[in-house]
C-alpha cells in the first residue's frame, strides 16, 4: 500500500484537482509541503475547507463528525439565532 492508498477520501479530492493543495496551502497559511503531508484533513481546518471541497465536515471527517447515532455536526452558521 504505498502513502497516496492511506489517503482518506477529502484529502485524495484535494490531490485530484490539479493546484487545489497549493491554493488550500495559500488559504491556510501552510505550505505546498505540509498539506502534501496530509492523510486526513486536520480538525482545525475542517471548517475552513467545507466549501472549498463542497464537503460536510462528517464527509471530510466522519472520525469527528460524525456521531454514532449518526446525526452529523455542523457549524452555526453566524447571524441564524433560533
Amino acid at each position: 500500500m504505498t502513502q497516496h492508498d492511506q489517503r482518506d477520501e477529502a484529502v485524495k479530492k484535494i490531490f485530484a484537482r490539479r493546484g487545489l493543495a497549493s491554493a488550500i496551502a495559500r488559504h491556510l497559511g501552510l505550505t505546498a509541503q505540509a498539506v502534501g503531508l496530509w492523510k486526513r484533513v486536520p480538525p482545525q481546518y475542517v471548517v475552513d475547507l467545507m466549501d472549498i471541497l463542497e464537503m460536510r465536515p462528517a464527509q471530510i471527517r466522519p472520525d469527528i463528525f460524525l456521531y454514532p447515532d449518526g446525526t452529523e455536526w455542523m457549524p452555526e452558521e453566524e447571524g441564524v439565532t433560533e
